[in-house]
């Protein structure tokens, strides 16, 4: 099978932390079935209304036609997006998870249920009509403690924050060094202490904005760039 990383284009919100879906994908060879293989993690972001989105991700699956002598063919789907949940109600026999993608104008559809208690419950739905089935395994879930964007950071209910002025710093983006607002944030629930340190550009949504963020040790452990954080080193 084939590994992918899906990577989520980041929105500007508030409460916006990515949440990391690692997942694997596999079918058990039956000759009658037409079946895919996907393997990887998919990255969602809470949005405003409390929903878990993935924005413009671009899959990468192996898939069978049903058959004795078919072959696997690895093919690469068009951009999609689409949102991630968690289905818990009285006609499941247990949780499990969704994840839902549509290219454009819906002509290529990816969902799949993780942890469903019942086999070939995940569906790929090709733009020539050609419908793959897989089972699907939800191997590991965790949520970045960072905001995924200084706006975000600046604005989070999860940290206190603490404005420490303007410092000096050599910024790698800039090969110099440049003058960088510095933010104090501690985690409230885990007591962890960071350090930002950008080029704040745009009051609206943080764009063009370009940093860093320190550990208490001043240890390097995550790169802002175009207002976004990259790396997310706390779970």
């Amino acid at each position: 099978m084939k590994a992918l990383i899906l990577t989520a284009i980041l929105c500007f919100s508030a409460h916006a932390n990515t949440t990391f879906f690692d997942l694997t994908c596999s079918h058990p060879g039956l000759h009658y079935v037409n079946s895919f293989n996907f393997e990887g993690t998919i990255e969602a972001e809470m949005n405003n209304e409390g929903s878990l989105r993935v924005y413009r991700v671009r899959p990468e699956v192996t898939v069978r036609k049903s058959g004795f002598n078919s072959e696997e063919e690895t093919i690469k789907l068009p951009w999609m997006s689409g949102e991630a949940k968690v289905i818990d109600s009285d006609l499941t026999l247990k949780p499990f998870t969704n994840i839902l993608l549509r290219s454009r104008e819906n002509k290529v559809l990816l969902n799949l249920n993780l942890d469903y208690p019942a086999v070939f419950s995940s569906t790929l739905r090709l733009e020539d009509g050609m419908t793959y089935k897989s089972t699907c395994q939800l191997k590991e879930k965790k949520t970045c403690l960072i905001p995924s964007s200084i706006y975000s950071l600046r604005n989070s209910e999860d940290f206190k924050l603490e404005k420490l002025g303007v410092v000096e710093r050599f910024l790698p983006s800039f090969e110099r060094v440049v003058p960088t607002e510095k933010l104090k944030a501690t985690h409230k629930m885990k007591g962890i202490v960071l350090f930002a340190y950008y080029t704040f550009q745009d009051e609206v949504d943080g764009g063009n904005t370009y940093g860093e963020i320190t550990n208490e040790s001043g240890e390097v452990i995550a790169t802002i760039t175009d207002g976004d954080i990259y790396e997310c080193p706390l779970y």
